[in-house]
Order: structure tokens, then C-alpha cells, then sequence
């Protein structure tokens, strides 16, 4: 299934184990999107227009894993299913807590079902998130005034864009 998406949160990546022995080893990312209702041609199904979904890409290309950003558009193939997991009594009710933060479905990106596309980026709260995230990565306790001042910049920078 192919779906046009908005990310919703800042991706968590995290570099991917190669399994079986394959030799594959990538960077694993996880996000949360919200599934648009089209995109140039492609239109989601009614039922799923507008829905969250918690996703996760094995493996994703650099050139994905840079330009992955809270607030981009994509179109993508996926494989989707319920929200599932353990409902032990005496352990964490996954099921539960998917469905209390309202996650439709979970899935992963198939590749190898079509290649996934950047149809652009949003402004707005994620992509403003994201920059503060990125410039924070640079910065240590002791250089946090510069910090500070750097995240003032890209939310000046926001906003001028936005006007």
C-alpha cells in the first residue's frame, strides 16, 4: 500500500542490525505521521484519511535519513496492521497505550514495493521542533548560552518564513 504522509514527530534513528548475516547493516528510523488525504494523484482511502500511524524504516538510505524531518511530506509504501501487543496483567499493556494516544495502525516501509518519495516540507511546530533538535546535538552544557542563541535563530528564521 502506497500513502501520502505528514511526519508528526522528530524521527528517532538509531543504527539497524544486519540480520540472517546479510550484511545490510543501515540506520533503523522510527516516526509517528499522520496519513494525508492526497497528494498530487495518490489519495488515501477515506477510512484512513487523516489517521496516526507509528512507523518504523530498517535500513533507510542517507539520503532518506537526512531528509526525514518533522513536518516533511512523503509518499511511501507500507505495511500496515491493528495496533497489537501483550495484555498481561502485571506488564505494560502495549495495545492500550497505542490506542490511548490514538495510533490507528503500525507498520514499517517496504522499499521493495516502490521507492519512497519527498513530496516537500511544512512549516509549522514539528519542523521548528527539529531545527531545535538539530542545532542542540552540536552543543554541550558549557557552550549552552550558544545554544540558546542558535535555537533563537532558527525560530526567527521560522518565523520569517511563515509570514
Amino acid at each position: 500500500m502506497v500513502l501520502p504522509l505528514r511526519i508528526v514527530s522528530l524521527p528517532d534513528t538509531r543504527p539497524g542490525n544486519s540480520r540472517y548475516g546479510n550484511g545490510e547493516a543501515g540506520t533503523d528510523v522510527r516516526f509517528a505521521a499522520r496519513v494525508l488525504t492526497r497528494a498530487g494523484d495518490f489519495r488515501a482511502p477515506p477510512a484512513m484519511a487523516d489517521q496516526l500511524l507509528y512507523l518504523t524504516w530498517y535500513r533507510a538510505p542517507d539520503s532518506a535519513v537526512r531528509q526525514l524531518r518533522a513536518g516533511s511530506r512523503w509518499l511511501v509504501p507500507l505495511r500496515l496492521k491493528r495496533p497489537r501487543g501483550s495484555v498481561n496483567p502485571h506488564s505494560f499493556d502495549y495495545e492500550g497505550w497505542l490506542l490511548r494516544r490514538g495510533v490507528y495502525a503500525t507498520g514499517y516501509v517496504r522499499p521493495q514495493d516502490g521507492e519512497a518519495r519527498l513530496l516537500g516540507r511544512n512549516a509549522g511546530l514539528p519542523a521548528l521542533l527539529q531545527g531545535i533538535q538539530n542545532s542542540s546535538k552540536s552543543c554541550n552544557f558549557s557552550s549552552y548560552v550558544s545554544c540558546l542563541s542558535s535555537s533563537v535563530s532558527i525560530e526567527e528564521s521560522f518565523s520569517r518564513r511563515s509570514s
